[in-house]
């Protein structure tokens, strides 16, 4: 009895100190979460200090939302390199998961679109496993940036480019903690995921209006550029608006374009203005060399947040195709073959087999005219008007085929279901 008391006791002293701990933890983090919530409305109210600059004010606030992301794919890649896949000559570097992030000798540009965050590096173990001779199992290894939209719940918003294809995700917060990142939903058409991390104590950052951003403005980018985590660079908008920039193979619309400094890593990272606010998730760069050559992209805020609640919810309505304006390059060539002569719409290059818009009978080489009697000028547009649709709402979606108007009923998809 004697033993038992004496254990119940010691139970009760170390459970005690735990508590105590843990209240202490408590009280720090709320703390320091008053102290850079009232920082943030200082930067809100003020824009400015007496000084002329608020970076240090800037990145304490920032700072602590920002996260490191890791990632892990497994492929199965071929022995002979004669069966190694050929990059085209495209002037477009991009902000991850190119191989290795190296340059094919026969041009001086990045091949793959606008990735900027290239693999950290990668191991082949040849033949383990195997199911052919000629192919192994290789290993992926991607970086990029990620942040905080929503301390409570935990989520993360970063780059699609960045946890497409991922089987493994570490996000490392700014305080060193290291935690499993899960995809609640991702979207590659505006290169948007949400990921969901199980920590307590984390820190979130806030939009502001990148509507009224002009060019001139001072901005700061954050990120984890060449594995540097923790890092930040200032600069300008050097332009608003920018159109025609390539995001995982399609041409995203209405991209800032800064000269801050954003190089592989910093994908899925915060472009903030002088008030402490989000205007923009970096997601591009323009190069010559794989690396920042001065001309880098964000996604604009006013963009980003409507898209926020569907991607945490698996990701918005799909027609499962993948398109080109027939108003550019190849696609206009093509579909000038194909007799058309009109502008606008979006032609459709694959249809993805089993989804909305093969169920409902579409076909290579249509063109997309309208949606529900709204025209469609670009391929933006149609995403746009699709994404406003709940899935499993059903649209009618007007093509052009074979010189004539053909009218379909299509009951749209959720572009991810939720895992």
């Amino acid at each position: 009895m004697k033993h038992f008391c004496i254990g119940m006791l010691a139970l009760v002293l170390t459970l005690t100190v735990l508590v105590q701990f843990r209240v202490v933890d408590q009280l720090a983090y709320q703390i320091e979460s008053g102290r850079l919530r009232a920082e943030g409305e200082y930067l809100v109210q003020s824009g400015r200090d007496d000084q002329g600059s608020n970076a240090r004010k800037i990145v304490e606030t920032v700072l602590p939302a920002v996260v490191t992301i890791e990632t892990e794919s497994r492929v199965v890649t071929s022995r002979h390199a004669d069966d190694a896949p050929k990059g085209d000559s495209d002037w477009w570097g991009l902000l991850d998961r190119s191989n290795d992030g190296d340059v094919d000798d026969d041009t001086n540009t990045n091949t793959d679109g606008p990735k900027a965050d290239a693999p950290k590096k990668k191991d082949t173990t040849p033949e383990s496993p195997k199911t052919d001779r000629s192919h192994w199992l290789s290993v992926e290894q991607g970086m990029g940036s990620g942040f905080v939209v929503d301390a409570a719940k935990g989520y993360v918003l970063t780059n699609a480019h960045v946890v497409d294809g991922a089987q493994k995700i570490r996000v490392t917060l700014a305080d060193g903690r290291e935690t499993q990142g899960k995809v609640l939903g991702s979207d590659s058409e505006s290169d948007l995921a949400v990921l969901q991390i199980d920590e307590p104590d984390l820190f979130e950052v806030h939009f502001g209006n990148s509507k009224a951003v002009r060019t001139g403005d001072e901005v700061y980018a954050f990120g984890n550029p060449l594995g540097l985590s923790g890092s930040v660079s200032r600069g300008i908008v050097s332009a608003v608006n920018r159109n025609g920039v390539v995001l995982n193979e399609a041409r995203y619309p209405g991209l800032l374009q800064t000269d801050a400094a954003i190089s592989p890593g910093s994908s899925g990272g915060p472009l903030v203005n002088t008030r402490g606010e989000v205007v923009g998730v970096n997601s591009a760069i323009a190069t010559t060399n794989g690396q920042f050559d001065g001309v880098g992209f964000a996604i604009p805020a006013h963009k980003v947040r409507p898209l926020l609640k569907d991607l945490i919810h698996g990701g918005p309505s799909m027609l499962g195709v993948w398109i080109a304006n027939p108003d550019y390059g190849d696609a206009e060539a093509r579909a000038r073959k194909l007799g058309w002569d009109g502008h606008g719409g979006a032609l459709v290059v694959e249809v993805m087999k089993g989804l909305a818009a093969d169920q409902a009978g579409l076909l290579p080489n249509d063109i997309i005219v309208a949606v529900d009697g709204e025209p469609i000028v670009e391929g933006d547009e149609l995403v746009r008007l699709v994404s406003a649709r709940k899935p499993g709402s059903q649209v009618h979606v007007a093509v052009w085929r074979d010189g004539k108007r053909r009218d379909f009923d299509v009951t749209l998809d959720r572009k991810y279901a939720p895992r």
